[in-house]
C-alpha cells in the first residue's frame, strides 16, 4: 500500500532533478506516513518511509524504514539492503543530534529487496521522538546506519493524535 501512494506522489514530483538532495513530503494523516527520499549523487539512493503504527505489544511506535531508492529510473530499487531473518538486534539513531537507542531488524517487501525498520528501543526514547516531530516546525535530523537525511515533521502531530496510545 505504501508502494502505490509513493507512485502516485512521485509521478506528481519527478525525483530524478534533485541531486544530493533530500526530498521530504508531509505526514499523510490518511495513511499514517511521511516519505522521504535521499539522492546519493552516484552513490547510494534511499527511501526512508517514516510511520506510526503499534507494535506487537499493542503499544504505539515511530518506525523508520530504510531501503534502496533508483533515481535514475524514479523506481523502488530491487537492491536487498540487509539479509533477512536475523531477528531483532540493537542499534542507535540520531535525532537532531541525540543518539537513541533502537532496536533495528531487517525486512523484505513482498516480492521485493529488503530494507532496515528501526524504532525506539525504550519508552524516554520514543518520547524524544514524539516531542522532536511534534514541536520542530519543519524537519528533524536523522541518522540510521550511517546515513544522514531530514524527515518531515509537517502534519506529525495530527497522525500521532489520531489514534490511541494501545490498541485494546
Amino acid at each position: 500500500m505504501k508502494a502505490k501512494v509513493f507512485f502516485a506522489l512521485a509521478a506528481l514530483f519527478p525525483l530524478c532533478g534533485f541531486a544530493g538532495e533530500t526530498v521530504r513530503f508531509p505526514w499523510d494523516e490518511e495513511k499514517g506516513y511521511a516519505l522521504t527520499f535521499y539522492n546519493g549523487q552516484g552513490e547510494k539512493d534511499y527511501r526512508i518511509i517514516t510511520s506510526v503504527d503499534f507494535g506487537d505489544n499493542g503499544l504505539k511506535r515511530v518506525y523508520f524504514d530504510l531501503d534502496y531508492y533508483n533515481f535514475k529510473d524514479d523506481a523502488e530499487s530491487k537492491e536487498d539492503l540487509c539479509v533477512p531473518g536475523k531477528g531483532a538486534s540493537a542499534g542507535v539513531m540520531t535525532i537532531n543530534g541525540q543518539a537513541i537507542k533502537v532496536f533495528k531488524w531487517c525486512k523484505r517487501y513482498k516480492d521485493k529487496a529488503s530494507y532496515i525498520q528501526v524504532t525506539p528501543e525504550t519508552p524516554k526514547g520514543l518520547a524524544f521522538v514524539v516531542d522532536q516531530l511534534s514541536r520542530s516546525p519543519k524537519m528533524v535530523d536523522v541518522s540510521i546506519e550511517g546515513v544522514s537525511f531530514d524527515v518531515s515533521a509537517v502534519g506529525f502531530s495530527s497522525v500521532w493524535n489520531k489514534s490511541s496510545d494501545i490498541a485494546l
